[in-house]
């Protein structure tokens, strides 16, 4: 039971300093492809949170061998504790007794109430996540019920145009303020129908083509894997900040495929622009068409330079603590 928990323990502290490192290399190389295109930068924060994800599993990996490895000294140290004369030193199952300090020690001590905060953690958010599908759920099963959209002929067209096989359900619901799609199996898209009334034939289209890219893109089921990963990593402002770019970039590579289709730039971003006014603001279960930053997207879309952003002071003690416990945590592994 304790080596389990020793292993956990040990994996959240040394991911602090691990997805600190990885975080750092990641910005770097999205430096570097700033100029490329969304889909390069998609590719790269994906291949990024993989490799966040994957450090945590390495490392259990590592720290259970390791395990395994002083077990039978654990077990012949007893027996030498147990025959008269024989020494008795206490030590971590994960780390040689010889070269841990009392800063080692301390941490040990304090494993199991983080394992327990941790879980707790992705229990509760897990449970929101939960909540989240029922209302994809109850949004999917209404679609279905609902007639088809008398747009759903452009939808079927622009399918087509895609490279779909199946065609796709376009119903038209009061239930969401801005185009979603919800399902997988059976995607859905679901047109708001207050904000169709003020766009244009040629708006809507754009903003078809756009879920129709995110569907092509198996981005729902795609993102659903990421949630889960941001879940359990979820004390880390580096993989928070890493799937939001995929987010950003995400809909940059859909907002590209719109372009395509519409090829007016100024008529789909005021369509976004538009779409703004009857978002809510309850968050989005699902991939939709205004997701991530909007005035990002429409100023990317005009060919505009990006405004001039103030950093929340939060945001950088946040980082140089991370970035602090980093070099904090490799300083301590030399020991």
């Amino acid at each position: 039971m304790r080596d389990w928990i020793d292993i956990t323990g040990w994996t959240l502290l040394h991911f602090v300093w691990q997805g600190a490192l990885l975080g750092l290399a990641i910005a770097g190389i999205l430096w570097l492809c700033r100029r490329r295109s969304a889909n390069a930068r998609y590719a790269v924060a994906s291949g990024g949170l993989v490799a966040l994800l994957a450090a945590p599993v390495v490392t259990a990996a590592v720290l259970w061998q390791a395990a395994r490895t002083f077990e039978p000294l654990r077990r012949t140290d007893s027996a030498a504790a147990r025959e008269p004369g024989g020494g008795s030193t206490s030590g971590h199952a994960l780390v040689p007794r010889g070269s841990v300090d009392a800063i080692q020690y301390r941490l040990a001590a304090v494993l199991p109430g983080l394992v327990a905060v941790w879980l707790a953690g992705v229990s509760l958010l897990l449970v929101r996540m939960g909540g989240g599908l029922w209302r994809v759920h109850r949004l999917h099963e209404a679609g279905l019920a609902a007639p088809a959209s008398r747009w759903q002929e452009v939808a079927a067209r622009l399918a087509l145009r895609l490279g779909f096989v199946d065609a796709v359900r376009v119903v038209e619901s009061r239930l969401v303020g801005t185009p979603t799609v919800v399902g997988w199996m059976r995607p859905i898209v679901l047109l708001p129908v207050a904000a169709l009334a003020n766009l244009t034939s040629a708006q809507v289209e754009a903003l078809l083509a756009h879920e129709l890219a995110h569907i092509r893109r198996h981005d729902h089921l795609v993102n659903l894997l990421q949630s889960l990963g941001q879940i359990l990593l979820f004390y880390h402002p580096a993989v928070w900040w890493v799937s939001g770019r995929i987010r950003t970039e995400r809909e940059h590579c859909c907002d590209d495929v719109a372009l395509v289709v519409s090829g007016d730039r100024a008529g789909y971003a005021s369509a976004l622009a538009a779409l703004e006014d009857w978002r809510g603001r309850e968050a989005a279960p699902v991939v939709a068409a205004t997701d991530g930053p909007l005035g990002g997207r429409v100023r990317r879309i005009l060919d505009r330079p990006p405004e001039p952003q103030r950093r929340p002071r939060g945001r950088t003690w946040a980082v140089a603590l991370v970035l602090c416990a980093g070099v904090g945590a490799v300083l301590w592994s030399w020991l």
